[in-house]
């Protein structure tokens, strides 16, 4: 990048150390964009950016390297078409003001995409769309998948068709899966991650909802006394933390 400066949409992702590291490389988030950043450089965060922002972006940085997570924009993308085509579609959420979130609305207008955020929106939409013959079907991609499959069985209830085009994240869902399967073969969990990652904290609630003790630890200095009263550990990395931070935190773990 030729020793221009460099700038960050928002975190590249919800993780504390990786976001740290980023920064002490000079690398700094930006607020308001203003004009004046020819001469920098822009990375889109993993997250996305709506299309109206990455036109910004386009005029007044130099360079824009877009790093948005596949899945993430390949569902924007999807969504975008389906609105355009006319469908009937919805679009579930954990977090309205989510980034995730906010790049896959893409400034599309309530009218055309029905954001279901709880069970009430889902009830408001299914008598507000009565009419619908068929559905169609997105989801934030770290959504819960319990709920989205509690949602989609009750859309199975009131329409002829629903069609379900994106589901959460493969890579989320299988740390879920590998959580419910070994959870009843230990004492506690602890997740490697940080607080405001919504993968991280899914994966403990899964653990507590099978009453088990279950922990978020951002690195090895993390690791307290408290964790040694277990005489079973169930470690497991959160999909937006590093692998050599989740090394060593077992290892501590291990040499007591």
């Amino acid at each position: 990048m030729g020793g221009s400066p460099v700038f960050l949409t928002g975190e590249i992702v919800h993780n504390t150390l990786v976001q740290k590291s980023c920064e002490d490389r000079g690398v700094k988030i930006i607020g308001e964009i203003t004009r004046g950043d020819s001469k920098s450089s822009l990375l889109i965060a993993a997250h996305g950016a709506t299309d109206d922002a990455i036109n910004l972006f386009n005029k007044n940085f130099k360079d824009v390297i877009d790093g948005t997570c596949p899945v993430v924009s390949k569902r924007k993308s999807d969504i975008s078409k389906d609105v355009k085509d006319g469908a009937c579609v919805v679009l579930f959420v954990k977090n309205i003001t989510h980034s995730e979130v906010v790049t896959l609305i893409n400034n599309i207008s309530d009218e055309k995409l029905n954001i279901i955020q709880s069970k009430g929106d889902l009830d408001a939409f299914i008598k507000n769309h009565k009419d619908a013959q068929s559905v169609v079907v997105h989801t934030q991609t770290t959504f819960p998948r319990k709920i989205a499959l509690e949602f989609i069985e009750t859309l199975n209830e009131h329409f002829d068709s629903v069609d379900v085009k994106s589901e959460i994240c493969k890579d989320c869902l299988n740390r879920q899966r590998d959580v419910i399967n070994h959870i009843d073969d230990v004492d506690a969990l602890i997740v490697v991650g940080s607080n405001h990652s919504s993968n991280a904290n899914e994966l403990t609630r899964i653990a507590k909802d099978k009453g088990k003790d279950a922990f978020i630890v951002e690195s090895s200095d993390d690791v307290s006394e408290h964790f040694y009263k277990y005489s079973s550990i169930y470690v497991i990395s959160s999909a937006s933390s590093s692998e050599s931070v989740f090394e060593q935190i077992v290892q501590k773990l291990q040499n007591r």
